[in-house]
C-alpha cells in the first residue's frame, strides 16, 4: 500500500537540459549562423569587384543548386534518419564558410562556395522542417517529397502563405 501522501505528489517532470536538447541547440546554432550569408556574401562580392548584378547572381546560383539538391536531402533523410542528416549538415554547414577564405575574385570558386554553403543549409532546413515519420502529419511519406515541399516554399514564400490563409 501506498503511503498518505503519496497520491498527493505529481509526478515528475523529464529532464530538459538533456544531452538530446544541447545536440539541438549546437545544430539550431549552427544553421543560424548561416543566415548571415545574406549579409556578408554580398559584402564580400563587392570587395573582390563583384557588382549589384554578380550579387543576385551568386546568390541565385546558391539557391537553385539547393532546391536541386533537395531531392537527394529527401532521399537522406528517408534512408540515414534526420537526426543523422542534422547532426552532419550541422557540422558541415559550421565549416563551409572555410572555402570563402579562398575567393579572391568573382569567378568559379565564388560560385561554387555560395552553391556549396546553400545546399548544405537547406539541406539542414529541410531536415529542420520536415516531420519525422513518427508524428501523425498530413504529409506525404516520402522524404523526397517533403523536403520538395520545402524548396518550393522556400522558394515561393507568396506561394505558401496563400496557402495557410486558405479557409477549408
Amino acid at each position: 500500500m501506498a503511503s498518505p501522501g503519496a497520491a498527493e505528489r505529481a509526478p515528475a517532470a523529464p529532464a530538459l537540459y538533456t544531452r538530446d536538447y544541447w545536440t539541438a541547440c549546437v545544430v539550431h546554432f549552427t544553421g543560424a549562423l548561416s543566415l548571415e550569408m545574406f549579409v556578408l556574401v554580398p559584402l564580400l562580392i563587392r570587395e573582390v569587384g563583384g557588382t549589384e548584378l554578380t550579387i543576385g547572381l551568386a546568390l541565385g546560383f546558391g539557391v537553385a543548386a539547393s532546391v536541386a539538391f533537395r531531392p537527394v536531402v529527401g532521399t537522406l533523410l528517408d534512408r540515414i534518419g534526420r537526426r543523422r542528416v542534422l547532426l552532419w549538415c550541422g557540422f558541415v554547414n559550421a565549416v563551409s564558410w572555410l572555402p570563402f577564405l579562398a575567393v579572391t575574385s568573382v569567378g568559379p570558386l565564388l560560385y561554387a562556395a555560395v552553391a556549396f554553403h546553400s545546399i548544405v543549409w537547406g539541406a539542414l532546413f529541410a531536415a529542420y522542417f520536415t516531420p519525422s515519420r513518427t508524428r501523425r502529419t498530413s504529409f506525404p511519406r516520402s522524404g523526397a517529397r517533403k523536403a520538395s515541399r520545402c524548396s518550393v516554399s522556400r522558394a515561393s514564400p507568396r506561394t505558401g502563405s496563400a496557402r495557410s490563409s486558405e479557409k477549408r
